[in-house]
């Protein structure tokens, strides 16, 4: 490494695989087997060309991802007068029944605060909100921009650096969302990691879209064979994020996002307790179980970089 590189640890990996709270699961990706008794409930009616909302106004085009209280699907807004892609958090019956407003406070409060304010485009904002129903139980939607990778996929693979450049750039991003999340909404995010930042996409992407999802359809895993048939067959989508629609590579142009206020909590009710944040990054106040509020995450940006030279 040299001294014009910056390691921005990402090494918290982007939701995908088989395994949740260190159990391997049967299903391909998220368990949509599991009931919202065991914790989960997934939206089991997912899949290309189902419709969501009133009047069936989403159209779902494309699983994006998918996490521990949640899937993201990309979806075509059917009522906009021209042709405009979404994104749908889908959150399971269990999130649905545990946490059915927190988020969305967070959210009308990302809205409404201060839109002028330089840090609120390097949040993550709703378009919209409703509420939908399944054979796992209620599930609450929220409809945002799409958007592109995590930043662990950025890195080269060979290695692990971004050029000072791109990690000033993306640090100085983060630290102005915090700056309005925490001054102008009053909300510690708590959940900082590689997963919760994303690449924003062009504003004009759609015909890209388009063109990519031509090339790219959505694809799906064969149902397991050891399930039993059901009257209502399930389909095993699998995530297929995005590209970065103009990103250089070089990065030097690129602009993140923040995301996934579920664990927000507000900045003015002082917690205590050791299960915020992600173990690897959690602030030593909240590992000894003191009074904390914002500047745990501002920890977590700290723990995000870290400076190395070549020696050799």
């Amino acid at each position: 490494m040299t001294e014009h590189e910056v390691l921005l640890s990402t090494d918290f990996p982007c939701t995908t695989g088989t395994e949740l709270d260190g159990n391997e699961v049967d299903c391909p990706e998220e368990p949509l087997f599991m009931s919202s008794l065991e914790g989960y409930g997934y939206y089991p009616s997912a899949k290309v060309g189902h419709r969501l909302a009133a009047g069936g106004r989403y159209e779902l085009v494309r699983k994006l991802g998918w996490a521990r209280s949640s899937t993201v699907w990309l979806a075509i807004d059917t009522h906009a007068d021209v042709k405009t892609y979404v994104a749908i958090k889908i959150l399971t019956a269990d999130a649905t029944k545990m946490f059915p407003s927190e988020e969305y406070e967070v959210f009308t409060k990302i809205g409404s605060a201060d839109p002028g304010h330089p840090g609120f485009q390097h949040c993550l904002v709703l378009r919209d909100h409703f509420l939908t129903t399944s054979p796992a139980g209620d599930h609450m939607c929220f409809v945002t921009d799409v958007l592109g990778s995590c930043l662990k996929t950025l890195r080269p693979p060979d290695r692990k650096t971004f050029t000072v450049p791109v990690a000033k750039r993306i640090i100085r991003q983060l630290l102005l969302a915090l700056d309005y999340l925490h001054h102008e909404c009053g909300y510690v995010h708590t959940d900082v990691k590689s997963d919760n930042v994303l690449v924003k996409l062009p504003k004009m992407s759609g015909p890209q879209i388009d063109d990519y999802l031509q090339v790219n359809p959505a694809a799906t895993y064969d149902q397991p064979l050891e399930e039993e048939p059901s009257s209502q067959a399930i389909v095993f989508a699998k995530s297929q994020p995005l590209p970065n629609f103009g990103l250089s590579t070089s990065l030097d142009n690129i602009s993140v996002c923040l995301i996934d206020y579920g664990e927000a909590t507000p900045v003015n009710k002082l917690r205590h307790g050791n299960h915020y944040q992600p173990p690897i990054v959690r602030a030593p106040e909240v590992i000894l179980g003191h009074p904390w509020s914002s500047s745990i995450d501002i920890w977590t940006i700290g723990c995000l970089v870290s400076f190395t030279w070549r020696t050799s």
